[in-house]
């Protein structure tokens, strides 16, 4: 029996301590990734081993993405991640989906911030734990703290291998709706939408 991993779930900032947790902690635990379980990403280990150390910087320097991990409290090595990518082009079938108005459906919409998630994964060891749950839930609050301040509707992604019926069913559990639709790479698309307060208020109005 795998005992439960005691952690915390933090968010990698951009500043000089972020930097050094990215090289020294995550690019270890994204190449371990790409070796252990390469079906569950984009890119391959073979790729993203021979970047230098300036790939990595400029990777956790990008205002459009944030990652959150969770950290083994007693080893302090990474148990789960995420990284959440904004601006993201709203596909036409999810943006029929979410219900967006037509100014929400561009990537630079002034009424709607579309969040990205990718880059999820979760070491075997600490799995079926509630670990992805955790960092995930923190990346939701980001999300739409993050567009209520900006003022807009806030619409959240995720892509998943539409025979991952594990994922997917996280995904579900956290109000994530699925699309029922596969894409050209036979991914499945689920997405959780919620309207700006004063969208809300109008709809409601009318």
């Amino acid at each position: 029996m795998i005992s439960a991993i005691e952690y915390t779930v933090e968010q990698i900032k951009p500043d000089e301590a972020g930097v050094e947790f990215f090289l020294t902690k995550y690019k270890p635990f994204r190449l371990q990734a790409l070796q252990t379980d390469p079906q569950f990403f984009g890119s391959t280990y073979e790729k993203e081993v021979a970047k230098d150390d300036d790939f990595w910087r400029q990777r956790v320097s990008l205002p459009a993405s944030t990652t959150f991990v969770a950290v083994g409290k007693q080893n302090g090595l990474i148990a789960s991640s995420l990284t959440l990518i904004r601006g993201w082009q709203p596909s036409a079938l999810l943006a029929m989906a979410a219900g967006l108005a037509p100014e929400e459906r561009d990537k630079d919409s002034k009424t709607l911030l579309h969040w990205a998630v990718n880059g999820v994964y979760t070491a075997p060891d600490a799995r079926r734990q509630g670990i992805a749950k955790a960092v995930f839930e923190r990346a939701l609050d980001y999300a739409f703290a993050t567009a209520e301040a900006e003022g807009k509707s806030c619409l959240v992604s995720v892509l998943a291998r539409a025979d991952n019926e594990v994922a997917i069913g996280i995904y579900q559990r956290m109000g994530f709706i699925d699309l029922s639709y596969a894409t050209d790479n036979d991914n499945a698309e689920m997405y959780m939408f919620k309207a700006r307060e004063d969208a809300s208020a109008e709809t409601t109005s009318s």
